[in-house]
């Protein structure tokens, strides 16, 4: 299986990446990396391998979508991958 494939599937179950959804850009061309890999610097190896897929029927209840930033996780050595956050407004 690919991340394609897989990214078919869970659509087929009603599930959407907010990432994708909120910034319009398609898998594989993100701007916003999530994984400084390796050597852990800003203009080293990055992806964007982190996702939040929520049910169709959030998708207009998404409030805010962040993505963290490297000088605060990476930078600082917490970890080679910055946090993704999504609020969400249920009833």
């Amino acid at each position: 299986m690919s991340h394609a494939h897989t990214v078919e599937v869970l659509d087929q179950y009603g599930l959407t990446s907010v990432y994708h959804h909120t910034t319009g850009e398609s898998f594989g061309e993100e701007s916003g990396p999530t994984s400084y890999w390796r050597n852990r610097t800003k203009d080293g190896p990055t992806y964007h391998i982190d996702y939040i897929f929520v049910p169709h029927a959030w998708l207009g209840k998404v409030c805010d979508m962040q993505v963290g930033a490297f000088e605060d996780w990476c930078g600082s050595k917490l970890s080679d991958h910055v946090p993704m956050v999504v609020d969400v407004m249920l009833p």
